[in-house]
């Protein structure tokens, strides 16, 4: 059985941005790899997203793939986001946003939509 992929969702408004990757980062580094397929995405303090192709590795430093996904991978509209999205075939979603997306229900609300808890 595939392991199934759990999206993590971190970043976001300037306010908030640092403490948001520093725990995002953190989910990525302690989710348990071997069990499911971990897809970061980071959302820009300007509100597009950076959505990698792939998953991160199941072993090895999380952080230093991590800072290279965001050097390497370019920013999209949120629309776009969500269409690489879906092609990972989501079974949930860690919202680690605040404000914009976060708090206000906007994540949870895409969940809902895309039938993601």
């Amino acid at each position: 059985m595939p392991r199934p992929t759990v999206v993590v969702f971190f970043g976001g408004t300037p306010s908030n941005h640092d403490l948001s990757m520093e725990s995002g980062s953190w989910v990525c580094r302690y989710l348990p790899r071997a069990r499911y397929r971990v897809a970061p995405i980071r959302v820009t303090p300007e509100g597009y997203w950076q959505v990698p192709l792939g998953m991160l590795p199941q072993q090895g430093s999380v952080d230093q793939v991590l800072e290279r996904l965001w050097q390497a991978v370019p920013a999209v509209t949120p629309a776009a986001g969500v269409e690489r999205l879906l092609a990972r075939q989501p079974r949930a979603f860690l919202t680690l946003l605040r404000g914009h997306g976060g708090d206000d229900g906007a994540m949870q609300n895409l969940g809902a939509t895309l039938g993601v808890p």
